[in-house]
């Protein structure tokens, strides 16, 4: 039933039909002028902050279902890959992600 419910879309998943639909239509084109992802230099700047790469991680909707700290885990992962994490509205992650963020300026630390 979990899975059922975290694998579908609302109400008829018209638009989780279309999006799975599209997808299919989009395939990885080979890079052009003899460069490949090996040698791509994705670097970019977002809002004036430096990226590993133009993606970034918005507020995943109900991560805390599939894990305790799911929103937490996602954010280490988008520092770690150097991408922009965004939090959801949620005061406690806030909270827990502010004094974290905090406690590593103070400290000079950049680990979680």
């Amino acid at each position: 039933m979990f899975y059922d419910y975290a694998d579908s879309g609302s109400w008829t998943e018209s638009t989780y039909r279309a999006n799975e639909d599209d997808f299919q239509q989009h395939q990885a084109a080979p890079a052009r002028g003899g460069r490949t992802w090996r040698t791509a230099a994705p670097r970019t700047q977002m809002v004036g902050v430096d990226v590993a790469m133009p993606v970034a991680i918005a507020p995943t909707g109900l991560t805390g279902m599939q894990h305790a700290d799911g929103e937490i885990l996602a954010a280490r992962a988008a520092e770690k890959f150097g991408i922009p994490f965004t939090l959801s509205h949620d005061e406690h992650l806030l909270d827990r992600g502010h004094r974290r963020a905090t406690r590593r300026r103070r400290s000079g630390s950049s680990s979680t």
